[in-house]
């Protein structure tokens, strides 16, 4: 281990206090970056899993928990190049988008290489989208995708959308999942092999796209983020470097484990993991179906070593009540991500399992993560770390762009090769999302201490415009109300009073048998807070907090007044 790395539990380490001066942060480690290659995404894994072919040829690669189907590195590196022939015989061209929707699938990682492997870009649409058909239209429009990819299970759903495009948009879709009278991907493996190819005529790996996933649309519409093969590149060479220097995930812990994937390989989150396990020969447990018992069972059955929850799987394995029957002693590390990280869920989580929580920050837009640290007896809420290697974080005044310093907020901006290309056919959100200097401004509110550790507080979109034009962080007021003994969850969200000021409204689900008194609650918060942070907005007590697929909540939902109400006070 490198003679700078003097604790296990912070990435990125610094040997002295940083002083009040404005400062870049960025990766303090004791190994010089490597550089980055320059090529085809699918190409780079085929010859890290070639490698782990060498050692084992029957080495397991992905498995369903639930039916118990594999495929192994050694049927990955084979197929992956008669898929792409098969796309090839099929029309499937440089440039062209193919969309993806499905449930998570052991041959996820099968058709992402072989649509790259192609030259073309994987179009992910979540299987968990809200308000499904605008949401597939929209994406459908918006990728100019051609060609579909979709699981049985999603069949029916995907064609009611399909039968509103207009006709011949989708030149062919594709089954994969299930045995049904449809072209399946089956029959584009069947084409004879083509040699693996290091570049394809055309293709330049700074600008080729990749993949496009959507952003998560809590506050908006969803827009199609560009991601290119070096982005991809980037960040596992990235990862690589972090386990040569063990500091993958802050252990140095064995990289090839068995991971648990549960949230929707749609996400960015998932994608990353799933990736960075197959490159370093480890084994990835697929769950289609997520639910407390299921990935407890899996962690069982399969002896995970490692898990990739959001918050609320992290909540959901809290308050299961069947948490006992199952022995989870293989696990030994969790990572999360996807949403913030409260101190409570983290808390009743180890002391329930045991493991370790390295809590993660990302965005889809980076495609990748800027910053972690292993939660810790002396973590603190809203904490997200340090910088990753190839990164740069600094923070600036919302206001005047100024550089700020140690215990300053304002908003964080990341620099990495692994920022996207920029969202599609939307260029003034691009421009507004990354500088001139190549900064990606993330909407995000926080500060870093004298530590270099990084504190994320809000979404600057979400900060409410108070009195006198004071600005209320709804993460204060949330914890105040998570205070409370009868309160299970709570969102706070800023409601027009007029054109220049909001009024903070709190959303909260109380506790079983609680009883619903939003009055009691508003007066709690209310006599702890000045005047101009009060629940001027009131108190929503409801059935339950709309989210997506990552737990994060859909505030747009909340202010639309799309939840099952209770009861309220003004």
């Amino acid at each position: 281990m490198c003679s700078t790395y003097t604790t296990p539990v912070l990435m990125n380490t610094c040997k002295n206090e940083l002083g009040k001066e404005p400062l870049v942060l960025s990766w303090q480690g004791c190994k010089p970056l490597p550089t980055i290659p320059d090529e085809n995404f699918a190409v780079f894994m085929l010859e890290a899993m070639a490698k782990v072919v060498e050692g084992d040829d029957g080495a397991i690669a992905v498995v369903d928990a639930e039916t118990g189907k594999k495929r192994t590195f050694s049927e990955l590196c084979e197929l992956v190049p008669r898929m792409s022939a098969g796309l090839a015989a099929a029309g499937v061209g440089l440039g062209d988008r193919v969309m993806y929707y499905s449930l998570n699938h052991t041959d996820y990682p099968l058709v992402y290489l072989s649509v790259l492997h192609r030259g073309a870009t994987i179009v992910h649409i979540s299987p968990i989208y809200e308000a499904l058909h605008e949401d597939m239209m929209h994406a459908l429009r918006l990728s100019g995708a051609s060609w579909a990819i979709v699981h049985a299970e999603l069949l029916d759903q995907a064609e009611a959308v399909f039968s509103l495009l207009p006709p011949n948009t989708l030149k062919k879709v594709w089954v994969i999942g299930g045995a049904v009278d449809r072209p399946a991907i089956e029959d584009l493996v069947a084409h004879g092999p083509i040699p693996p190819v290091t570049q394809l005529d055309g293709l330049n790996p700074a600008s080729a796209v990749a993949q496009m996933p959507f952003s998560s649309g809590t506050t908006g519409p969803r827009k199609g983020v560009m991601i290119s093969h070096s982005n991809e590149v980037s960040r596992m060479i990235m990862i690589k470097y972090l386990a040569d220097v063990q500091e993958w995930l802050g252990t140095s812990e064995s990289t090839d484990s068995t991971c648990l994937l549960v949230t929707s390989l749609s996400h960015i989150y998932s994608h990353i993991i799933l990736f960075a396990s197959l490159m370093f020969g480890g084994k990835v447990v697929l769950l289609p179906h997520v639910s407390s018992s299921a990935m407890l069972r899996a962690i069982q059955e399969h002896q995970v070593t490692m898990a990739i929850f959001t918050p609320h799987h992290l909540k959901m394995i809290v308050e299961s009540p069947v948490g006992q029957e199952h022995d989870l002693s293989s696990l030994k590390l969790v990572t999360s991500a996807g949403a913030s990280l409260s101190e409570y869920v983290v808390k009743a989580f180890k002391n329930k399992v045991g493991a370790l929580v390295y809590n993660l920050y990302g965005m889809t837009e980076l495609a990748s993560f800027a910053t972690g640290c292993i939660v810790t007896q002396d973590w603190k809420s809203l904490c997200i770390g340090k910088v990753m290697p190839f990164f740069e974080v600094k923070v600036v005044d919302l206001s005047s762009g100024q550089l700020l310093g140690a215990g300053e907020i304002g908003e964080i901006c990341v620099r990495s090769p692994t920022t996207m290309i920029g969202y599609a056919n939307n260029s003034a959100a691009t421009s507004s999302m990354i500088d001139a200097e190549g900064w990606v401004h993330t909407g995000d509110y926080g500060y870093y201490d004298s530590q270099g550790l990084i504190y994320m507080t809000d979404r600057i979109k979400d900060l409410i415009k108070s009195k006198s034009s004071l600005q209320v962080q709804p993460s204060e007021l949330e914890d105040l109300l998570l205070q409370h003994p009868h309160v299970a969850e709570a969102v706070v969200i800023g409601v027009c009073q007029d054109d220049f000021e909001e009024m903070p409204r709190a959303f909260v689900v109380l506790e079983p048998e609680a009883p619903v008194q939003p009055e009691v609650l508003k007066r709690f918060v209310n006599d702890r807070v000045p005047d101009f942070k009060q629940l001027t907005g009131g108190v929503w007590v409801v059935e339950e907090i709309p989210k997506n697929s990552t737990g994060k909540p859909m505030k747009r939902q909340l202010k639309a007044g799309q939840v099952t109400q209770l009861a309220s006070c003004c």
